[in-house]
């Protein structure tokens, strides 16, 4: 497989900090949050690797990357600059060509994860899911978080908590993808949201799938204290 990493953030919650460093630069045990998941998938032979990167943090992210592959020099990394931020799915359809046909690794570039991928990858393909979500089961959820709603393991649609008592799975910011999903883009529309404007659709569809992991290691380090919990614990 290829795997894209979403890293074009501003990541306001971490100012000013990220004033200065990307947020998916950030360090984490000494090392960048985004070389985490890079280790991650390399562990399941995915080394070719699109990294979505603001046009600001061209420079930064161009540094990292250098010395990233002296390390690892198998490992194939390309950057794409996003010039203006076009949500978690308005940049796809400029990568059509890069993804080609292949199975792909969807990754938030500051999520901090460890699973078992082969089970998410074997379901994906037994369903025929052009969309399927790692899931972890969590309580005391904190913000607009969406819940998925299940047949089966297939997503039917999603409730949203807001006041920090719900329970239930929610998406651990990865996701396996089929290219097709670039059908579902809106005519004419750039700035597109894969949790309201791609999935909804592909609800409807029973194409879209959710695998409720059992062991699951993860951390979203988005705030300074999601930040912090992640540096004490990883």
């Amino acid at each position: 497989m290829k795997a894209i990493i979403q890293a074009g953030g501003m990541g306001t919650r971490l100012h000013p900090v990220t004033l200065e460093i990307p947020k998916p630069l950030l360090p984490v045990q000494g090392r960048p949050i985004v070389s985490h998941i890079i280790e991650f998938l390399c562990k399941h032979n995915i080394r070719e690797i699109g990294v979505i990167v603001q046009h600001d943090h061209r420079v930064h992210f161009a540094r990292w990357k250098e010395e990233l592959v002296k390390s690892i020099p198998e490992l194939r990394i390309d950057l794409f600059q996003e010039k203006k931020p076009l949500g978690t799915f308005g940049y796809l359809p400029y990568m059509k060509e890069w993804m080609g046909e292949e199975t792909i690794a969807f990754v938030n570039g500051d999520d901090l994860v460890d699973f078992d991928l082969p089970q998410v990858l074997a379901l994906h393909k037994k369903h025929e899911a052009v969309l399927t979500l790692a899931l972890m089961e969590v309580e005391g959820m904190k913000g607009s978080v969406g819940i998925p709603t299940m047949d089966g393991c297939h997503v039917i649609g999603f409730e949203y908590c807001k006041d920090g008592t719900g329970q239930g799975y929610i998406s651990i910011g990865f996701s396996l993808l089929e290219p097709q999903i670039l059908d579902y883009a809106i005519h004419g529309q750039d700035f597109m949201m894969i949790e309201t404007d791609i999935s909804p659709q592909l609800a409807k569809e029973r194409k879209l799938v959710g695998v409720k992991l059992d062991h699951v290691r993860f951390h979203d380090c988005g705030t300074f204290e999601r930040w912090e919990k992640a540096i004490k614990e990883w």
